[in-house]
């Protein structure tokens, strides 16, 4: 059966649910209309500030601008032809008024790519929220709840060191609201080089019989049945809301009512495996 809706926080520790539609898209256009205004803003040499004066009125004054950069090639042209510069940065020119704005103008003459590659920011590529819950009753002899903790450290770490699939990850290990349920919640970045193959790995649950390698190469018996076919479950987060509706999930403060665990083991940790170059 699919699944047609998608649950996230809101911001306040309720869940709201989202269309497979609103899931699926990437805001691609809100990452570019914010990096075209930061490149108009970059664009003036001046920015307006305040500070007190004698008599400590405020007063408005006019200060360096830190991020200032000095237009250049294709972007000194769009400036030239469309925008004045005014006592409040650039707008557009009497022409232009009517009919025209900054997004329309900007991706009319620039790729998407050569906007972010300008305006220095890298555009949302997936990541990926991966859930594990090894069956623990398969061991043959009792393991503490610190031995499950560094076995699930090591099956998360060793699955994520493998290749390039992902170049940061971020993690917390739970014990669930009873306490005595050790599991894990993963989100991982994918390389923006490789989301068609990682995509495909992650889709034919690749990643499943990769971890459950691992998990029998420890050396305890019945380790063989530790990572079954329900113990790793995967979603893939498409927009960057959800991305940072996951990772908010992996903080204990943030966690809405009913999710709660007994206690703390680890608040969310971040690791950066290597940068990618846009």
């Amino acid at each position: 059966m699919v699944k047609k809706t998608f649950e996230i926080l809101n911001g306040f520790n309720i869940i709201d649910k989202l269309s497979i539609i609103e899931y699926m898209k990437i805001d691609r256009e809100s990452q570019l209309k914010n990096a075209v205004l930061k490149i108009l803003q970059d664009a003036v040499p001046e920015v307006n500030g305040c500070e007190y004066d004698d008599v400590l009125n405020l007063v408005q004054i006019k200060k360096r601008n830190d991020y200032f950069k000095i237009p250049s090639g294709i972007v000194a042209k769009i400036l030239e032809k469309y925008y004045e510069l005014g006592s409040f940065g650039y707008h557009l020119n009497e022409e232009y008024m009517i009919g025209y704005d900054h997004y329309t103008i900007f991706t009319t003459h620039m790729s998407g790519c050569d906007i972010f590659e300008y305006a220095g920011i890298e555009p949302f590529s997936p990541s990926v929220m991966i859930n594990i819950s090894p069956d623990w009753k398969c061991l043959s002899d009792r393991t503490s709840p610190a031995r499950r903790i560094k076995i699930l450290e090591g099956l998360i770490n060793n699955y994520m060191l493998e290749g390039e699939r992902y170049d940061k990850y971020s993690y917390a290990i739970e014990n669930g609201a009873d306490g005595d349920n050790i599991h894990a919640h993963v989100v991982a970045h994918i390389n923006p080089k490789l989301i068609k193959s990682v995509e495909t790995h992650l889709g034919k649950g690749t990643h499943r019989y990769q971890i459950a390698k691992y998990a029998k190469k420890l050396n305890l018996m019945g380790a063989d049945g530790l990572i079954k076919g329900a113990s790793v479950q995967k979603t893939f987060l498409r927009n960057s809301k959800l991305v940072e509706d996951k990772l908010d999930y992996l903080i204990e403060d943030k966690k809405p009512l009913g999710h709660k665990n007994a206690s703390i083991i680890t608040d969310r940790i971040d690791k950066v495996l290597f940068t990618v170059k846009y």
